[in-house]
């Protein structure tokens, strides 16, 4: 994760965030500003010269409606982590939201002998990580096939990291997006309850 000092709104990588999208948008998400004219390879080689970026920076804001500049001080120290986190750091972010999520599903079967099945599925550290962050939990499911958890938390989880997107500014959230694939996050307006609670899930997954 991002240090604390890099995430001041005076920091170079916060004013990099804001001011060089160009440098961390993913391929999908500029072939998208061409209607696919232009396929994911080219786009790749197109945003790894670093003497177009400028001008891809401008055509990511223009494609996608972002403002250019924001009081980076109306962020709190939070979200200005998880606006920094690189992609793998949002893929993380996004497996602990959604075991965040799925903690109170975990309660019967960490008092069952089913606990080392789910520790061996998920990991100690991941599955303990949800426990003590239960308070958030969703409604309790059925886990009938634990092969298949950490993909049902991983959708919940990108669930969550949409909704985040949508309540913090639009020049970050939009931003954020940029930095993964147009098929990683697929959600654009979670339903349910991930509206109100899919937000402080993110700021309690980022630590």
């Amino acid at each position: 994760m991002p240090a604390e000092s890099a995430t001041t709104p005076d920091s170079a990588e916060w004013r990099s965030f804001m001011d060089d999208p160009a440098d961390y948008a993913r391929p999908g998400r500029l072939a998208a500003c061409f209607d696919g004219a232009i396929g994911i390879a080219a786009c790749a080689d197109m945003l790894a010269a670093e003497r177009l970026r400028p001008r891809l920076t401008t055509l990511l804001l223009s494609h996608y409606d972002i403002p250019r500049s924001f009081p980076a001080g109306q962020v709190d120290e939070k979200d200005r982590r998880v606006a920094l986190a690189t992609r793998e750091e949002l893929q993380d972010i996004v497996l602990r939201a959604g075991a965040i999520r799925w903690a109170g599903s975990f309660a019967g079967i960490i008092m069952s002998a089913d606990a080392a099945a789910l520790n061996a599925v998920l990991g100690t550290d991941l599955s303990g990580f949800a426990m003590a962050n239960r308070d958030l939990s969703g409604p309790v499911r059925p886990i009938e096939d634990l092969d298949g958890l950490p993909d049902r938390l991983t959708a919940d989880g990108w669930r969550c990291l949409a909704a985040w997107c949508r309540a913090v500014p639009q020049a970050v959230g939009a931003r954020v997006r940029l930095r993964l694939e147009p098929e990683e996050m697929a959600v654009e307006n979670p339903i349910g309850d991930f509206a109100e609670a899919g937000p402080i899930v993110i700021r309690r997954a980022v630590g």
